[in-house]
């Protein structure tokens, strides 16, 4: 599961296990017409992981007026076991391990095939676009500074760079941008002595030069960030065989032309950290083919979430746009043998369509709970238009692009019961078709 922070991994994760445990596919019309059906069960873990709470978080769903899961902190697995069932013949079992994880974890793994002189030259130059420009002011101007400290002041010029680096991380995030590095920076806290658990930060090539001791610890710190909060991470990344990519592009409809620049490179980026089944690569297929082993991912599904916040008629708006967001990845994929497919899904859906009268015509609205707003009453808003392409211009403050966040329903308390979603079915007959 392929998401940045915020992109609805871990309730993609508790309805995609509710769909599989509780017999979803009897209810779908989708796998009736194929006359299939999938049966699961759940199987402890064969790692370290935590456990994914999915009981936890169902119990909760059930309260009168749930809330969302808090923010993601730390990675969990959830591994189970499904067979395959056509017209009452059943297939050969298959072994599921899903993963949740911070978002923000993505953001760190394109760093671990980079020298840390090569991720400096890289962020720096980052810090010339758009609204980084501004932002990154304060700590270019501090990274000038730095030749003029002497090795006897070393100790207050580390602390004094690290702070605002860390300083313009946070405002750059405040300001709706995405790609930001290291990613356990933007939650770190100092020690008594102040300093930084990730302590190092990019330089400008003509400053390491000048202040060769830094530029050594910096280097030293940032290979064992690496080695201690990448390396895991990267592994389980290598070994997926499926990928659901889940995309807010809402979201990033809403936070502007900068957020959207951001999202663009920030997803291409990272989709190339991952390995993709080769086309015509007669070795790989013959040991797919007959042992079964797979070299890459052979499957992906890109996900428009969220598409409750849209109205019925807007939701495949929300797909062309995420198809132009990850067009040069998807053109990339092309040239593999993993079949790709755009959806738009909602994996818990938490509003209803319905028409209300505006100015003498009829317009689409959703009925339910908004976050801010009365969040104990369910009421009818204009949620705005998903335009079919992404604006040439736009501001966040666009009253077009609103996509108020909604709480979601109740799951009802009889066992078995199962969230209400759209296209959630769609998505797995997709990553799982080949195997049907």
């Amino acid at each position: 599961m392929t998401g940045l922070s915020g992109s609805g991994k871990t309730i993609f994760l508790i309805s995609m296990i509710n769909f599989l445990l509780e017999g979803g596919s009897r209810h779908s019309e989708l796998f009736k017409k194929r006359k299939l059906r999938l049966s699961a069960e759940k199987k402890p873990l064969d790692s370290d992981s935590a456990l994914f709470p999915y009981e936890e978080y169902l119990e909760k769903f059930k309260l009168n007026s749930p809330e969302w899961p808090e923010h993601t902190t730390s990675l969990s697995e959830f591994h189970l076991t499904f067979k395959l069932v056509k017209e009452g013949k059943k297939f050969k079992e298959y072994k599921l391990e899903l993963v949740d994880y911070p978002g923000e974890q993505l953001l760190d793994l394109p760093l671990w095939e980079k020298t840390y002189e090569q991720w400096s030259d890289e962020t720096i130059a980052y810090m010339s676009k758009g609204s980084r420009q501004k932002i990154s002011q304060n700590f270019r101007q501090t990274c000038a500074k730095l030749p003029k400290w002497s090795e006897t002041d070393f100790p207050n010029a580390h602390k004094l760079i690290i702070d605002a680096y860390k300083a313009y991380l946070h405002r750059s995030k405040s300001e709706g941008l995405i790609y930001l590095q290291p990613s356990k920076m933007l939650s770190d806290s100092s020690d008594e002595d102040g300093y930084y658990t990730t302590s190092f930060c990019p330089l400008p090539k003509d400053i390491r030069c000048k202040v060769p001791t830094l530029i050594e610890k910096f280097k030293k710190q940032y290979n064992q960030y690496k080695s201690k909060h990448i390396l895991g991470f990267a592994l389980k990344v290598q070994n997926c065989s499926r990928q659901i990519v889940l995309v807010d592009v809402l979201q990033i409809l809403k936070n502007g032309i900068d957020s959207y620049n951001d999202a663009k490179d920030c997803l291409n980026t990272i989709l190339d950290t991952y390995k993709y089944r080769k086309k015509h690569k007669w070795i790989v297929n013959f040991l797919f083919k007959v042992f079964s082993i797979k070299i890459g991912i052979d499957r992906v599904g890109f996900v428009a979430t969220k598409a409750d916040q849209a109205t019925r008629a807007n939701r495949h708006n929300m797909k062309a746009l995420l198809q132009g967001l990850v067009d040069k990845k998807h053109d990339d994929l092309l040239t593999t043998a993993a079949p790709v497919r755009f959806h738009f899904a909602a994996s818990n859906r938490c509003t209803e369509d319905k028409k209300k009268l505006y100015a003498g015509r009829e317009i689409s609205v959703l009925l339910g709970r908004h976050s801010l707003n009365e969040p104990d009453k369910n009421k009818i808003y204009y949620p705005g238009e998903v335009p079919s392409e992404w604006p040439e211009k736009w501001e966040p403050e666009e009253a077009a692009y609103r996509f108020p966040n909604f709480l979601p329903k109740s799951i009802p308390l009889r066992d078995g019961a199962l969230f209400d979603h759209i296209n959630l079915d769609e998505v797995l007959l997709h990553i799982f078709g080949d195997l049907l």
